[in-house]
């Protein structure tokens, strides 16, 4: 039986892999990621799945704090904002 890899080239070094690796590595991720926003779906707060990947892709889900923490430190009073250096 003759195994079929996935070989890399560069001018400086070569590699193989298996080509069942990398297929093997895109499940696993995505059976992480959906564990992981079910996880936070049974959290305390109720908050729906699109806002929690919206939240981790950098997207803006509405909400008026979104951004605040490039703008304010944490010692800033209410009403002040300092940029941050």
């Amino acid at each position: 039986m003759k195994a079929d890899w996935l070989v890399i080239r560069s001018s400086a070094m070569s590699f193989r892999i298996d080509r069942r690796v990398p297929v093997m590595l895109f499940f696993l991720l995505a059976v992480i990621g959906v564990a992981m926003v079910m996880n936070v779906l049974r959290g305390e707060y109720p908050i729906s799945a699109v806002d929690i990947m919206k939240t981790l892709w950098g997207v803006n889900t509405g909400n008026p704090d979104h951004g605040n923490d490039r703008f304010c430190r944490f010692d800033c009073t209410p009403g002040e904002t300092h940029l941050i250096s």
